[in-house]
C-alpha cells in the first residue's frame, strides 16, 4: 500500500514540476513578446522626441541603457521577490525538494534564469530600431 503511495506522490510531484516549468516558459515568453513589441511602438512613437535628443548630443547608448533599466529592474524585482514569496510559503515543500530532488529547484531557477534572459533579448531586439529613430530625417 505505501510503495503505491510513494508511486503516486512522486508521479503527482513530477507533474506539478513540469506544470510549473510550462507556465514559467508560457509567461516568460509572452511578457519577452510583449515587451518586444511594446518597445518597438514607443520607439515609433517618440521618434521626433529621440531625434531632438539626438540633435542635443545624447548618444543612443544612454536611451538604450535607460529602456533597459526601466524593463529589468522591475522585472528582475518581481520575480526575485516572487521565488522568494512562493519559497517562504511552501517552505516545507522546498526543505524537502531540497534534500530529496536539487536537481527539481535547478531546474525551476534555470527557467527563471532563461526566461529573464529571454526578457532581456526582447528589449536588445529593439536596439536597431532605436538607432534608426535617432537618426535625422
Amino acid at each position: 500500500m505505501s510503495a503505491t503511495e510513494s508511486t503516486e506522490n512522486l508521479t503527482l510531484a513530477v507533474d506539478i514540476r513540469t506544470g510549473l516549468i510550462i507556465t514559467l516558459v508560457a509567461s516568460f515568453l509572452m511578457v519577452a513578446v510583449s515587451i518586444g513589441v511594446n518597445q518597438a511602438s514607443s520607439i515609433l512613437d517618440q521618434r521626433e522626441l529621440h531625434r531632438s535628443l539626438h540633435f542635443l548630443g545624447v548618444p543612443v547608448e544612454t536611451v538604450d541603457a535607460a529602456r533597459t533599466r526601466a524593463i529589468m529592474s522591475p522585472l528582475l524585482f518581481t520575480a526575485v521577490g516572487s521565488a522568494l514569496c512562493a519559497a517562504v510559503l511552501v517552505f516545507p515543500l522546498v526543505g524537502i525538494a531540497v534534500v530529496v530532488a536539487p536537481l527539481s529547484l535547478v531546474t525551476i531557477a534555470a527557467v527563471v534564469a532563461l526566461g529573464i534572459a529571454l526578457v532581456w533579448l526582447g528589449v536588445r531586439v529593439t536596439r536597431p530600431l532605436l538607432s534608426t529613430a535617432f537618426q535625422p530625417a
